[in-house]
């Protein structure tokens, strides 16, 4: 009977041991997350008119990884009110040139990302595109870890 506790008491021990391990290690960061802020301009960097912004019917982005290779293609970029009250995103007649934020998760945990947002008018004519420079992926464990990236589209 001794045997059999001691030997239960070890197996306790060493399970509780291996669940705190996995509980360090962060096992339970498996993703990163990105805060992506489009923007829209002219070819020259410079404000986009308001009949230029009128014309824009939506937004797409795609994301490519550091092999080149499609993550993400097509994504309609939503549209909404932020918590300020203001319109964000992109809807016909009512796109900002500063479109505002997104955010996007990934489970890669290493590796680099590339997001390129384009815009259309109603005829689904491409008007402006813009791509960001890689984005370096790293483990998302605090706010501080997510990702900035800044796309302009010209």
């Amino acid at each position: 009977m001794r045997l059999s506790t001691r030997l239960s008491r070890t197996l306790l021990a060493v399970g509780m041991l291996a669940g705190a391990a996995l509980g360090f290690s962060g096992c339970s960061q498996d993703y990163a997350l990105f805060k992506v802020h489009l923007q829209l301009q002219t070819a020259n960097g410079g404000q986009l008119t308001p009949d230029d912004l009128a014309s824009v019917a939506y937004c797409q982005m795609s994301i490519t990884d550091e092999n080149n290779e499609a993550v993400l293609t097509k994504y309609k970029l939503n549209t909404g009110v932020d918590s300020s009250g203001n319109f964000r995103g992109c809807y016909t007649s009512k796109t900002p040139s500063d479109v505002g934020f997104f955010s996007y998760s990934t489970s890669r945990t290493s590796g680099s990302l590339t997001f390129s947002v384009t815009s259309y008018d109603d005829t689904d004519k491409q008007l402006e595109t813009g791509t960001s420079t890689p984005a370096q992926v790293k483990p998302f464990h605090v706010a501080a870890d997510e990702i900035p990236v800044s796309v302009i589209a010209k």
